[in-house]
C-alpha cells in the first residue's frame, strides 16, 4: 500500500441528497500500548458538511503482501466505543479505541481503525433524490512497543533483462518501517559494485515495509550486472 499516512476513500450512492457531506478522523496515525495507559486512544471524527451524517467505526487486521496489495480483516481485538454515531452540522464526537487483544506479541501488529460514512438520510423530505458522496477514511494503527525496531535487508536480487533487475526485501525487525531515500549497494563476488539510489528506486519511497513480511519491487538498473552470493547491503535515511 502506497504510503503509511491514512487516505480518504470516496463512494458513490444514488440515494439521497446531491450535497456531499463531509468529516476528518484524527488521528491518522496512532501507537498503542498491549496494556496500561497506552492501550487506550481517543479519536476524534468532525462533520465539515452542512447537514447531519452518520459515522461507523471499525477496526481491522492490516496485511500487506510481496505485491503491495493491503488487504483488510474484521477484528474484535479494540474495543470502540460508540461505534457508530451522528453528527450535526461542524460537530464533533470523541471516541474511545481500546486493544483488547493478545498480550504476548513478538512483533509489532498492524491495524486499521476505519471510519465510514453511512447511507442515512436525516432530511423529512423523501422526494429528494440525487447523489451523495460517502467518505471513508482509514487510519493506520500499531500495537507496539519502544523495545521493537525495523530491521530490512534485501533477501535477493535477480535479473529480469538486460535493463531491469528485481531486488526482493525483507523487513526481520519487530516493527515497521518506511523505505525513505533507499540506497542498495550490489557487489558481485568479483568485487565489482552497483549503487542504486533515489533515482533508481524511487518508486519506493514512502513504501512500508511491516514488521515479518516482504516486498518484491522491479528497479531499472544502470548496467548490466552479474548478480552473485554476495549478500547486498542497503542503506535507509530512516527506519521507523
Amino acid at each position: 500500500m502506497k504510503k503509511q499516512i491514512a487516505y480518504a476513500l470516496f463512494t458513490i450512492s444514488l440515494a439521497f441528497t446531491a450535497t456531499a457531506g463531509a468529516f476528518r478522523l484524527e488521528p491518522m496515525v496512532a501507537d498503542f500500548s498491549i496494556d496500561g495507559d497506552g492501550a487506550s486512544k481517543i479519536f476524534r471524527v468532525e462533520n465539515e458538511a452542512k447537514e447531519k451524517i452518520a459515522v461507523k467505526i471499525e477496526a481491522f487486521v492490516r496485511a500487506i503482501d510481496e505485491n503491495g496489495k493491503e488487504t483488510l480483516t474484521p477484528t474484535k481485538n479494540f474495543k470502540i466505543y460508540p461505534d457508530q454515531i451522528s453528527l450535526a452540522a461542524s460537530d464533533s464526537r470523541a471516541v474511545r479505541v481500546i486493544y483488547q487483544g493478545p498480550k504476548d506479541l513478538e512483533q509489532e501488529a498492524a491495524y486499521r481503525i476505519v471510519a465510514s460514512q453511512l447511507p442515512v438520510s436525516f432530511k423529512e423530505d423523501p422526494k429528494k433524490t440525487g447523489i451523495k458522496f460517502l467518505f471513508q477514511f482509514v487510519a493506520s494503527v500499531y500495537v507496539t512497543s519502544d523495545k521493537y525496531y525495523p530491521k530490512v535487508q534485501v533477501e535477493s536480487v535477480t535479473n529480469i533483462d538486460k535493463d531491469n533487475i528485481r531486488i526482493k526485501v525483507v523487513n526481520k525487525g519487530q516493527k515497521h518501517a518506511l523505505l525513505k531515500d533507499v540506497k542498495i549497494e550490489l557487489k558481485d563476488s568479483a568485487g565489482t559494485v552497483l549503487k542504486l539510489g533515489p533515482e533508481n528506486i524511487k518508486d519506493w519511497d514512502g513504501e512500508n515495509l511491516l514488521s515479518g513480511t516482504r516486498r518484491t519491487f522491479k528497479v531499472k538498473s544502470p548496467g548490466t550486472y552479474d548478480i552473485k552470493k554476495e549478500v547486498p547491503k542497503i542503506d535507509l535515511k530512516e527506519q521507523e
